[in-house]
């Protein structure tokens, strides 16, 4: 070999890989003891979960705020007379628990909505729609539920229910005795009740043969009779407990007192702002945890293979 020139050193595999392989295996081990659970995930993507959480909880609470608010006010009538005398007597608090029942139901019928539309300018269906009557379990007392668009609106709605439930009463013990009356006009209500289910018989057999415009028509006129079919039903039951109460406890046994006024409208926004918002939280936190678990499985994954 001649002088002056450099022999090259010859390379092999085992001098290209002599680098210290320690931190590629510490490394492999880290990756190793880290795997995508939920301690993991959470200490890792905290900030993904908290930013997509809190985004649609504010979405959840925005929505809330821009609900169109319903108003509802409240009274509530008595069934009976409050005297220790009356309460005295033997069945009469049972009666006019009974009594209460019925009450509830007759709050919807059309005897006491159609003039309580006019009153507050409403259609019937309107009115009905917005009105619900409920009879406090174990006691004599109904309350009167009305919604609305305003406070003002709901709380009209209530107070013109009230009286008009009271006069309802009234008319039930007029002058002529409340057993009489109400007999009277149960009678009455049996008739229309027959006359009512007569149309409905008629317009179902017309129904039966007829095509296109004709039979909407047909369709409209026997869901409105339904209605009345069902309010005037519910008159009937009532007026025949107003009857066996009154026939066994007198006419106090069917009076109505008010109890309470109606009240104020209270706004349905807080409940609204409360359940979208913690939809928002529900649903930002299962999406969050979601889309953290697959970032932190693909990390793994990767490094794994690499």
């Amino acid at each position: 070999m001649a002088l002056g020139t450099t022999r090259r050193k010859r390379t092999t595999p085992d001098s290209v890989h002599s680098a210290d392989p320690l931190p590629a295996l510490e490394q492999t081990a880290h990756l190793r003891l880290w795997r995508p659970t939920l301690g993991a995930i959470l200490g890792h993507y905290w900030w993904l979960i908290l930013l997509v959480t809190a985004a649609t909880t504010a979405v959840g609470v925005a929505l809330g705020l821009a609900h169109l608010q319903t108003y509802t006010s409240t009274a509530q009538l008595m069934v009976g007379r409050a005297g220790l005398q009356q309460q005295a007597v033997p069945g009469y608090v049972q009666a006019s628990k009974d009594l209460a029942q019925a009450y509830g139901r007759v709050i919807i019928s059309d005897e006491v909505v159609d003039p309580v539309a006019k009153k507050v300018g409403l259609d019937r269906d309107t009115a009905r729609a917005r009105l619900s009557g409920t009879p406090i379990p174990n006691s004599p007392v109904v309350e009167i539920r009305a919604t609305g668009s305003s406070a003002a609106s709901a709380r009209a709605l209530a107070g013109a229910t009230l009286v008009e439930m009271r006069d309802y009463a009234r008319k039930q013990a007029d002058t002529a005795g409340a057993a009489e009356k109400a007999l009277s006009d149960y009678r009455d209500i049996v008739r229309r009740a027959t006359r009512i289910q007569g149309n409905i018989d008629q317009v179902k057999g017309d129904l039966a043969v007829a095509r296109g415009a004709a039979a909407d028509r047909l369709r409209n006129r026997l869901n409105r009779l339904q209605v009345q079919l069902e309010g005037v039903s519910l008159e009937k039951t009532t007026v025949g407990s107003v009857y066996s109460s009154a026939k066994a406890r007198g006419d106090d046994a069917t009076a109505l007192q008010i109890l309470r006024s109606a009240s104020p409208g209270v706004s349905d926004r807080s409940s609204w702002v409360q359940r979208l918002g913690f939809a928002g939280f529900a649903g930002g936190l299962i999406v969050s945890l979601a889309l953290a678990t697959a970032l932190a499985r693909r990390r793994w994954t990767r490094h794994w293979h690499h």
